[in-house]
């Protein structure tokens, strides 16, 4: 698997444009590693898999009631959203885990593969953007049958939901919304990167050192920032995710054009019939706000596991 991660990246990485002299300058000083400890490949994805499993259990309740709330269009905090919220959880262990816990590892082989040439923001943007979308590919149609099985009337029985949706929608229907997760996840790997090696240093200015890259309160601020910044960045797209998900699979997929239509339409409703802001309805549809929480106080987490993880003397 690393070696495909690194022969598929080569020319992404090869083929990046020089950058402007800010960025040049932000990573004239910086190793190969963006000040991160290296380790083994087998090391970063075991610590990955640690980290992406503890998130996993810890974040299934918030992540099941934000997808009911987005498929019911209902409030995040309704009790019918948190009823039984560990449902079908042994099941999407796996999804959850390469989705929460993936991610800091390819990071780390792409960076050990390809030393930064070109400054901390271009770098940063290509290993982000690759590993998002990589990580979109492996996990969509695990994501297309636990979604699927969370609102059919198979709950919890992923094998049972998946020879379903093969019957009912064909090889095609576990690809469902795999343009939206890709272009989702590009846009949040490349946002999440930068900002998660840039703000170390701009949080600490004059004072910074690779250290601050490492974990501690510094690198779990940067992580929470930048990840919410992320998911703001790719709401619209997740919320077209999420529709896209829970369509009938005997139909055509819902396309994104028609998924921005009906928000549309649904805001200004809620404008005509309360007065309300149509942004602030917009908002809440997005989840910015609860989803964004949630996402930020994720990556937080499961950054600072996998980096002790990585680091620990005792595991190695």
């Amino acid at each position: 698997l690393t070696r495909s991660i690194s022969a598929a990246a080569e020319p992404l990485m090869s083929s990046a444009a020089p950058p402007d002299a800010a960025a040049r300058k932000l990573g004239a000083a910086a190793p190969a590693q963006s000040g991160r400890l290296a380790a083994s490949r087998e090391r970063c994805f075991g610590c990955g898999l640690l980290a992406g499993t503890l998130q996993a259990g810890a974040f299934n309740p918030w992540d099941r009631a934000l997808y009911l709330a987005h498929l019911n269009k209902r409030s995040f905090l309704h009790r019918e959203n948190f009823h039984r919220p560990y449902e079908g959880f042994h099941q999407s262990i796996f999804h959850r885990v390469v989705s929460g816990g993936m991610y800091f590892p390819i990071e780390d082989v792409l960076q050990q593969a390809f030393p930064m040439k070109h400054g901390v923001v271009l770098h940063s943007f290509a290993c982000g953007t690759f590993a998002g979308s990589l990580i979109a590919l492996i996990t969509n149609p695990l994501a297309a049958i636990k979604y699927q099985s969370w609102g059919s009337d198979h709950r919890g029985q992923m094998i049972r939901t998946a020879r379903d949706m093969l019957v009912r929608g064909g090889p095609g229907s576990f690809f469902r919304a795999i343009h939206t997760t890709l272009l989702r996840d590009m846009v949040w790997g490349g946002t999440y990167a930068v900002l998660r090696n840039w703000l170390p240093r701009a949080i600490r200015g004059d004072k910074f050192s690779e250290r601050d890259l490492q974990p501690g309160m510094v690198s779990f601020t940067s992580n929470l920032l930048a990840g919410a910044a992320g998911t703001m960045a790719s709401s619209p797209l997740n919320y077209a995710r999420n529709l896209q998900y829970g369509h009938n699979v005997a139909h055509a997929s819902m396309p994104m054009k028609r998924v921005f239509d009906h928000l549309r339409r649904d805001a200004d409703a809620h404008m005509r019939n309360t007065g309300g802001s149509r942004l602030v309805f917009a908002a809440r549809r997005l989840a910015i706000g609860w989803g964004t929480l949630r996402v930020a106080l994720g990556l937080g987490f499961t950054s600072q596991v996998y980096g002790y993880c990585v680091a620990s003397p005792s595991l190695s």
